[in-house]
Order: C-alpha cells, then sequence, then structure tokens
C-alpha cells in the first residue's frame, strides 16, 4: 500500500483506483486519437482515482498529449498523469488496480487475476466506442460494489473496535478493584460510590 499512497495519496484504497495506459496505433493514428479521447472521456466520468501514463513515443503520441492537456487530465483531482514508473512499482500498481484500461497488453501479462479487470483496445478499433461504453457500465457497478463491501468492512472493524475497547476498560477496572481492596471515594470517604 505504501507504493500505492506514494504514487496516488493518502486515500486512495486497495482495488480503488483506475491503471490507464494507452498508446498510439501508428498505423491509424486518427482514429486513435479519437479512441484516446473516448477513453479520457469514460474515465473522467467514472469519478475514480485514476493514475494514467503518457503515451509512448510513437507517431500519434503528441496528438494525444494534446488531447489529455485539452481536456485538462493533468489538473484533474481524480488523476495523476506520469510520464514513468519504475517497473518494480510498476507491477504493484497494476496488481492492486480495480481495474486497467488501455491498449497496451501490459495488463494481460503482468495482471491477471480474479479480480482483476483489464480491457485492452488494441483489436477493437472499430466497436471500442459501444464496448467501452458498455465496459464503463460493467466496471462502474463493479467500483460501487467495491465501494460499499469497503464501507461495510470498514463499519465492521469500527464496531469490532469499540466491542473490544469496551472490554478492554472493564478488564482493566476489575483488575484496578482487585489490586485495591476497600479504595475510598476521596469526595464522601465512602466505598459506595465507586
Amino acid at each position: 500500500m505504501d507504493i500505492i499512497r506514494s504514487w496516488l495519496g493518502d486515500k486512495v484504497q486497495d482495488s480503488g483506483y483506475i491503471l490507464a495506459l494507452q498508446h498510439p496505433v501508428t498505423t491509424d493514428i486518427h482514429n486513435s486519437i479519437k479512441i484516446y479521447g473516448l477513453m479520457l472521456d469514460a474515465l473522467i466520468s467514472f469519478n475514480k482515482k485514476t493514475l494514467i501514463l503518457f503515451p509512448n513515443i510513437d507517431a500519434g503520441s503528441k496528438e494525444m498529449v494534446r488531447v489529455m492537456r485539452k481536456k485538462g487530465i493533468e489538473q484533474h483531482p481524480n488523476f495523476k498523469a506520469v510520464k514513468h514508473i519504475p517497473f518494480d512499482h510498476f507491477i504493484q500498481l497494476v496488481s492492486h488496480a480495480g481495474c486497467m484500461i488501455g491498449n497496451s497488453s501490459c495488463g494481460e501479462i503482468n495482471g491477471p487475476s480474479d479480480a482483476y479487470a483489464a480491457i485492452s483496445s488494441a483489436d477493437l478499433l472499430q466497436a471500442e466506442p459501444e464496448s467501452l461504453r458498455k465496459w464503463r457500465e460493467e466496471q462502474s457497478e463493479r467500483l460501487l460494489l467495491l465501494d460499499e463491501n469497503s464501507i461495510k468492512q470498514e463499519s465492521e472493524w469500527k464496531d469490532k473496535a469499540k466491542v473490544e475497547l469496551e472490554e478492554l476498560h472493564a478488564t482493566q477496572d476489575e483488575q484496578l478493584e482487585k489490586k485495591v481492596p476497600g479504595r475510598q471515594c476521596s469526595s464522601c470517604s465512602s466505598t459506595q460510590c465507586l
């Protein structure tokens, strides 16, 4: 969690963020940029903490960065845009992300697990807008469920901690009574009011 917090801040939860990584498709730069804009719109609509990597330096990357800047991603409070993440940090961030989106194969290579969602748009250029919409709806529901479960679990932990604290105080009071028999109240000199 320390690595996650160092990149996304203290308030982010495990599996409570999105990792986005989209590269330009050099054989279809126009559609690649259009899809990148749609992906950014979807990410903004999710209203979730998102770590987004700048695209690699292939043809079309400057245009993609312009789209990112036009949409205000670098200043958006839910986004952290970075140019590079050390590999050991990247693997941790991938493995703890709630989902990963983009056309990079690293989602399938580095992050497969039952609790992990990855969508790669590399081969879906024609159908991407509809599939992205469906994916957004599915992942929004999934993230809402994860949020609800986190809140429920936090509430359960707080209730359990409260009970344990009350039990600890009761035990300490009993032990104090045993150690000081016949203790007297300082205001009335009685043992009854204690």
